[in-house]
């Protein structure tokens, strides 16, 4: 069995939060952090941004385009700065994402 590893990818530094995912964009991001392969399971090591909703958006684009069985992340110090009640309520959500 073949596992990706990325860190800190920052989905809000390279993607606007209140707009739709470019997927050329998105594909560019994650070509740079997984150059070559795919595995059946990706884990990503914290700081995916600061926008949940976001970062939710995110891991559900990337678990489908890329046909991981398993996405597997660990919340980063940046994705606890939740300044919205939004933001707060989402971070309850992410727990939900198969």
């Amino acid at each position: 069995m073949k596992i990706d590893y990325m860190s800190d990818p920052h989905f809000d530094n390279w993607h606007e939060p209140k707009n739709k995912i470019n997927y050329n964009k998105l594909d560019l991001q994650f070509k740079s952090y997984i150059p070559s392969g795919r595995g059946e399971i990706l884990i990503i090591a914290g700081d995916l941004g600061h926008f949940n909703r976001q970062n939710i958006e995110m891991l559900i684009a990337i678990k489908k385009l890329y046909k991981y069985k398993h996405v597997i992340c660990v919340l980063g110090n940046h994705d606890y700065y939740l300044s919205t009640k939004d933001q707060r309520l989402d971070l309850k959500k992410i727990h939900l994402i198969e």
